[in-house]
């Protein structure tokens, strides 16, 4: 049975009601992992951790897939800031028999929501995911599978971004050299690809996991502080570079496979949360703090910016600066008028060339999406990167496999 637990405003934990006690007298359980089944059913081999990436509206598809996927003895948290009350009383209503709520009045990025969730729950390892991410059959049992076999410290799944697109298969990081300073780049394998119901890659190492979805160690994770509150838009690459100086390894699993909702519109419930989490001022702020804390720019020496611009424009500036539902519904409208004249341009375009094919009778050069790509991604090849690491010459290649 599900417990909605109410925070207090100004208590930097949530208060629960005194059902939380009885949810949770089935079972004890170390940080390690080796308590034992009290008077109750065996215990879950992980808890599950739901926290709001910047939209509202995605929520209850998240929650319904994740329920319909996984199996009943695994608990489930949802940890949800600044919702309206409307949105908290409907989720309350549909999901209150399986998922825990924790609701805060405030909005949290997803690092505030997971440590403050990962303290409070008693498994030794946990999921932590964002709401707008939609698991697929058998996505925690290869999972959990892949941790027992290489006690990773993080396991991340495969990330589609479509239904049948391939958002990243694990994560490495490139990192180049202008002089003596180095920039980082995040590397997100076989973007783009088209999955179907299965594919040939291997269970590999990684440097470090997009946030959409992992399995974690809660103790290190809590111990190192690899979520860091401070760095809204490059956690995961924070948190990869402070578990692997800590000496832990972490790995990509394929058999578990997540859709990401990239396409999702941003609604009206979730312009302010939208426009708070990718506030650019903010993140800007967040960037310095990566850089002074690993000595490594992270900008992608410029290319962070315009991605920044290019995902801000999903919520127009009208409803941003009125902040009114008709200011919204006129943008969206004009959104969708400018996304059909843009698709009959390109169908225009597609005519023009069918009828230079018939008139030449010659094949229109149309590349492969393999030529497009220049080519499959190469695995990564990486040298351990470290901070202080200055050397950019004559580097000891080793595979990150």
């Amino acid at each position: 049975m599900g417990v909605r637990i109410v925070a207090c405003r100004s208590c930097p934990l949530p208060v629960a009601d005194k059902r939380r006690r009885k949810a949770t007298m089935g079972f004890a359980l170390d940080r390690r992992g080796k308590g034992q089944a009290m008077n109750g059913p065996r215990q879950p081999p992980c808890s599950i951790i739901v926290n709001v990436r910047d939209k509202f509206s995605t929520t209850t598809r998240c929650l319904t897939e994740l329920i319909r996927q996984t199996d009943p003895s695994v608990p489930i948290t949802a940890v949800i800031g600044g919702a309206p009350e409307e949105l908290r009383t409907a989720w309350d209503q549909t999901f209150a028999e399986r998922v825990e709520f924790v609701h805060y009045d405030r909005f949290m990025s997803q690092a505030e929501a997971r440590n403050g969730a990962l303290a409070n729950v008693s498994t030794s390892l946990a999921v932590v995911m964002d709401n707008d991410v939609y698991v697929r059959s058998g996505w925690l049992e290869a999972l959990l599978e892949c941790q027992r076999t290489t006690e990773a410290v993080m396991v991340v799944p495969l990330v589609l971004e479509e239904e049948r697109r391939i958002h990243c298969a694990g994560n490495s990081l490139y990192v180049n050299y202008e002089g003596t300073t180095p920039y980082g780049h995040k590397v997100l394998p076989l973007t783009g690809y088209t999955y179907g119901n299965g594919c040939n890659l291997e269970r590999s190492k990684v440097d470090y996991g997009e946030l959409h979805l992992q399995l974690i160690q809660i103790e290190p994770t809590l111990r190192l502080g690899a979520y860091d509150e401070r760095i809204i838009e490059v956690g995961e690459v924070d948190s990869g570079l402070t578990w692997r100086g800590a000496g832990h390894e972490m790995y990509f699993e394929p058999r578990s496979v997540v859709q990401f909702d990239l396409t999702h519109p941003v609604e009206w419930c979730d312009v302010d949360v939208f426009a708070w989490r990718w506030d650019m001022r903010t993140i800007a702020d967040g960037y310095d703090v990566f850089k002074q804390k690993w000595g490594l720019d992270i900008t992608e020496q410029g290319r962070f910016e315009q991605f920044l611009i290019d995902y801000n424009s999903k919520l127009p500036l009208l409803p941003r600066w009125l902040g009114t539902k008709g200011s919204y519904d006129f943008s969206r409208r004009l959104s969708s008028t400018r996304a059909s004249v843009r698709a009959l341009a390109r169908s225009a375009k597609r005519r023009l060339r069918a009828r230079a094919y018939h008139e030449d009778s010659r094949s229109w050069p149309v590349p492969s999406s393999y030529e497009q790509r220049g080519g499959p991604t190469p695995a990564p090849f990486v040298r351990a990167w470290a901070p202080g690491d200055r050397n950019a010459t004559a580097p000891q290649w080793v595979s990150a496999t």
